[in-house]
């Protein structure tokens, strides 16, 4: 008798929890979703991939080439969101080539960069760098305080570099010689300001 008795009580503790933990198990008329939202700090930056071609010549005999070449149509597009109350600037130094003998290269940041531009583009440095000297130019600081911004992806979107190319000293035109294409790599990087 005993252990029918026990094999019932046995029995009923079982049915009670399967009971209880249906009850505990059902669904209510609300519920809810755990999310974890992330919005990562970016430094996106680009330049038009297609080469600036700056050529000195004339199609007058007896004259002399054109004393420069201006062109302003390359630009720098960039994404950047910051984290904190930081900024960011961007700085240009040529990482490969000089000019030909006799001839001189600059660069100028165009003060206002494109009108696209949504969020904090920050200063535009309008200072004519010379980049004559190749990589012992030294990094040139372009554009100081930029902020969460994005520039937009039209050929004409972002921050606006004139190059000018031209001849060092006329009064030495002998010393100049043909030259098809000669490279030259100016390379653009963006980074966090130090703060003080």
């Amino acid at each position: 008798m005993k252990t029918k008795q026990r094999l019932l009580a046995f029995g009923m503790i079982i049915l009670a929890n399967i009971v209880g933990f249906n009850s505990m198990a059902q669904d209510t008329n609300e519920t809810g979703s755990s999310l974890s939202l992330g919005l990562p700090a970016l430094a996106l930056i680009k330049t038009d991939a297609a080469p600036i071609n700056l050529t000195l010549t004339t199609t007058v005999a007896g004259e002399m080439v054109a004393a420069s070449v201006t062109n302003t149509a390359a630009r720098i597009k960039v994404t950047s969101i910051i984290a904190g109350t930081g900024t960011r600037s961007i700085s240009g130094a040529v990482t490969a080539g000089t000019p030909p003998a006799n001839t001189y290269l600059k660069m100028t940041p165009i003060v206002n960069p494109a009108p696209n531009f949504v969020g904090t583009s920050g200063n535009v440095t309008a200072v004519e760098y010379d980049l004559t000297s190749g990589v012992a130019a030294g990094s040139k600081e372009i554009v100081t305080g930029i902020g969460s911004c994005y520039s937009g992806t039209t050929p004409t979107d972002g921050y606006a570099i004139k190059y000018e190319f031209g001849i060092l000293n006329a009064g030495a035109f002998g010393d100049i010689r043909a030259t098809a294409g000669a490279a030259m790599t100016v390379t653009f990087t963006i980074s966090d300001e130090s703060v003080i």
